[in-house]
């Protein structure tokens, strides 16, 4: 999994067209949630994590992330205690931004923050974000696919 999806970084581009045919508005299941270190190394965020990233038509957001009990000590979610909820507005900004204002959260240090987030892949069932960590040590990769009832 090595750079799997940094390498495409400077190839893709998400046009104007993919917005209008495969909106982000819905609910998303979170497939996989990686962490890069600034050194290039992939470290998964948790032990299985779960979680859901609803956008809506109106403008707002929220993402709800939790691990298996079981996350070791050292997984970089266990600085948020195996648990990142955040709710707030989002935003397109150019052609592959999406930008989340957040307004409340799990950590009280992300209340007011804009997280700027990179559309690497979106389609009617994939949505593929990016982004840099919180504490700028790295960056994140973050897989989603829609949901189903």
């Amino acid at each position: 999994m090595k750079n799997r999806y940094f390498s495409m970084i400077g190839f893709l581009f998400l046009s104007s067209a993919a917005w209008a045919t495969a909106p982000v508005v819905g609910t998303w299941e979170l497939k996989s949630f990686i962490r890069i270190t600034v050194e290039g190394k992939e470290i998964p965020w948790c032990k299985s994590p779960f979680g859901l990233l609803t956008y809506t038509q109106d403008g707002f957001m929220s993402a709800t992330i939790n691990c298996d009990k079981s996350t070791p000590a050292d997984a970089p979610s266990q600085s948020y205690g195996n648990l990142l909820l955040y709710a707030g507005t989002y935003w397109k900004d150019g052609e592959k931004t999406i930008v989340h204002l957040v307004k409340n959260s799990s950590d009280l240090n992300l209340i007011g923050k804009k997280l700027p987030r990179t559309v690497q892949t979106l389609t009617d069932k994939a949505l593929v974000l990016t982004g840099d960590a919180a504490n700028g040590k790295g960056r994140f990769v973050i897989e989603w696919t829609r949901a189903k009832k």
